[in-house]
């Protein structure tokens, strides 16, 4: 498997966040990518990449605690409202990636099991 997988496994079921270095740096390529094809529009020149991977990471490893878009737009720097108009669906975004990571480590761990 790889460790890609494993690491956002291990973080999103087990907290463990050995592996968190590779899944941010990931992220960061991820976003860059993103910002770039999706062509964001900025109104600033903070662009709140890094901060919508860290909180990525933070959901992914505490859900409970980020269960709410004003917590997550506190997190960010940015109003709420402008969250919820235009960041939500590019952190989402981020935030589905390390999901379909942890999908294909259960789809890799039950294949190897039959």
């Amino acid at each position: 498997m790889p460790e890609l997988w494993w690491s956002a496994a291990r973080l999103k079921w087990a907290g463990d966040r050995t592996g968190t270095q590779l899944l941010y740096d990931e992220l960061i390529q991820f976003a860059t990518r993103l910002k770039a094809e999706e062509k964001w529009k900025m109104m600033t020149e903070d662009d709140h990449i890094e901060k919508m991977v860290m909180l990525a990471l933070l959901e992914t490893a505490d859900p409970h605690q980020w269960r709410f878009d004003v917590r997550k737009s506190k997190y960010l720097g940015i109003k709420n409202a402008s969250f919820c108009a235009t960041w939500r669906s590019r952190y989402e975004a981020i935030r589905q990636e390390i999901d379909d990571w942890c999908s294909l480590a259960v789809g890799h761990i039950y294949k190897s099991n039959k």
